[in-house]
């Protein structure tokens, strides 16, 4: 099979496999809705607020009465997040539209004085009790778990500190090579991901394409999850050293994963 190696043809085969698929501001969009699908079924009421020099107090506002929800910090950042992407969303409004532009920046402004950073998604019940409960992780090679996330979790390289970064970043709940039963196999993927639909996701970092024995047993795991019916871009995700030089270069990964 590697007679004739090349590790930059191996690596543009992989890409070959998802170069189909949408661009990733639509699959962003996507994922957008269906948060605010979400948020929007909660049924709360309007989110008032009222600047006070560099502080803000908030109001549920609904059926003619308000509630201070100041100090409901869950509450208060699911209506700001909700208004947010209402904003964002508006179908009639473009992204260089300068009234759209404020309107962003001064809700923005308003919200970050309360300590609220916008860009994270909202997490489902599921969602929550599935991050903070007790997992089964790759026994073997603990040695190897030399770097630390943000949120304190060890991996085995920088390229995966990075994504474990972002993906706290943006709040997505995430396992760490878990054990995961795929028919009478057990597999531990790179990272775990759960959707807000309770689905669960494979990320797959190959950060040795350079490596024949490594891109052989890349493909041989690729293989095996196909198999066993997990499709590539729709239960699959795959990264290269390539995607995460910046965050820019893994956001179109991470809005396709989003969106799935």
């Amino acid at each position: 099979m590697f007679n004739n190696y090349n590790a930059g043809a191996a690596y543009a085969a992989f890409n070959y496999c998802i170069s189909d698929f949408q661009q990733s501001e639509s699959r962003k969009l996507a994922f957008l809705r269906k948060e605010l699908k979400y948020l929007e079924a909660k049924g709360y009421g309007r989110l008032r607020w009222r600047r006070r020099g560099n502080y803000c107090n908030f109001w549920d506002y609904s059926n003619g009465c308000q509630r201070g929800i100041t100090k409901d910090k869950d509450k208060l950042y699911s209506m700001a997040r909700r208004d947010y992407l209402r904003l964002y969303l508006d179908d009639q409004r473009t992204d260089n539209s300068p009234q759209w532009c404020r309107e962003i920046n001064n809700l923005l402004q308003s919200f970050s004085s309360a300590g609220l950073e916008l860009s994270r998604i909202v997490l489902t019940p599921k969602q929550y009790n599935w991050a903070c409960s007790p997992q089964s992780c790759k026994s073997d090679r603990k040695d190897d778990l030399r770097y630390r996330t943000n949120n304190g979790v060890l991996v085995r390289s920088k390229s995966e500190q990075f994504i474990g970064n972002l993906l706290e970043d943006f709040g997505i709940p995430y396992r760490y090579e878990p054990e995961l039963r795929i028919g009478s196999r057990i597999f531990h993927p790179d990272f775990v991901i759960m959707t807000v639909d309770g689905r669960k996701i494979i990320l797959e970092h190959f950060g040795r394409m350079d490596l024949r024995e490594y891109v052989s047993a890349a493909i041989d795991r690729l293989i095996a999850y196909s198999f066993h019916g997990l499709a590539l871009e729709r239960d699959v995700f795959v990264s290269f050293e390539p995607d995460v030089r910046s965050r820019e270069d893994f956001m179109p990964i991470l809005y396709r994963i989003m969106a799935a």
